[in-house]
């Protein structure tokens, strides 16, 4: 995807703007290749992408180098994308990893010390791998079944709260920051010592990735729909809602305000879209 990017941005510059197109298609089809994959680092990887075939795009709003034909492609490309969709998928997945692998550490507790070998623990390591391998060896089989029933209520809380933000419910970002930042600072105890070691549990991070990303794609259908308007008017709109429905389905609405982006006409042929602390991005 670095070369794809590199490679669209090339064909810009140079003014074949029909193969930056293409160039920029056949990221986002390999990146909608990793969508049936429901794991979350999968997730993450197709987020990452995601950002090189957004570049050329402002690239070529810029510098209004594409053709109408090449936005109406770019659009249909990303249509589909939604990526807070995935979330709760990715969720349950994550949910059904843990427990089948607490089942294994359970039925295999006293061979589980050598899966990791002896070289994978030092003093630096104190206390933290330490007290997780002498739970597996010494716990008794409910504390699996609590650990287990403690990550898997924590996973359902956070996929209820995307589900309202998914929704657009009020205060559902905020309440779904409160829960997170709650659920770091909860005091470490006999059934969530492991949890609290899990990717999910400790890097909150990987969600506002989600939320992020997810943002930058309304930006980008916006963008594409003001560039679309511009090639048929010569001038931007005054406002975003000149672009229903010929140019948008709907408006995009900026997922943290739960309003619609803070758009500028700031002169015939440049325009701002910007979100309030979070991102912005002109094209001038």
């Amino acid at each position: 995807h670095r070369y794809g990017k590199l490679r669209a941005t090339a064909e810009l510059a140079s003014g074949r703007h029909q193969e930056a197109t293409e160039s920029i298609r056949m990221m986002m089809q390999i990146n909608e290749g990793l969508r049936n994959e429901t794991f979350f680092i999968s997730h993450l990887v197709r987020i990452a992408d995601l950002y090189f075939g957004i570049h050329p795009i402002w690239e070529g709003i810029h510098r209004h180098a594409f053709e109408p034909e090449d936005l109406q492609l770019l659009s249909s490309a990303l249509e589909d994308v939604n990526f807070l969709a995935e979330l709760p998928d990715l969720l349950r997945m994550e949910c059904s990893v843990f427990v089948a692998t607490m089942g294994t550490m359970e039925k295999h507790r006293y061979s589980f010390y050598d899966h990791f070998g002896s070289g994978s623990f030092n003093e630096e390591q104190w206390p933290g791998n330490w007290i997780s391998i002498s739970y597996i060896n010494l716990a008794p089989s409910g504390w699996f079944k609590q650990t287990m029933l403690y990550y898997s209520n924590e996973l359902r809380a956070i996929e209820g709260l995307i589900t309202d933000v998914i929704e657009m419910k009020p205060n559902a970002i905020r309440n779904f920051e409160s829960h997170l930042n709650a659920s770091l600072k909860k005091p470490v105890t006999t059934y969530n010592v492991l949890a609290k070691q899990l990717y999910l549990y400790k890097n909150e991070a990987s969600f506002y990735k989600t939320l992020t990303a997810e943002n930058t794609v309304r930006m980008v259908r916006t963008a594409i729909a003001l560039e679309r308007y511009y090639l048929k008017h010569q001038q931007y709109p005054e406002a975003l809602g000149e672009l229903v429905p010929e140019f948008l389905n709907d408006i995009q609405l900026n997922l943290f305000s739960g309003n619609t982006f803070q758009y500028t006409r700031e002169k015939e042929d440049r325009f701002r879209l910007h979100v309030s602390g979070w991102t912005s991005n002109r094209n001038d």
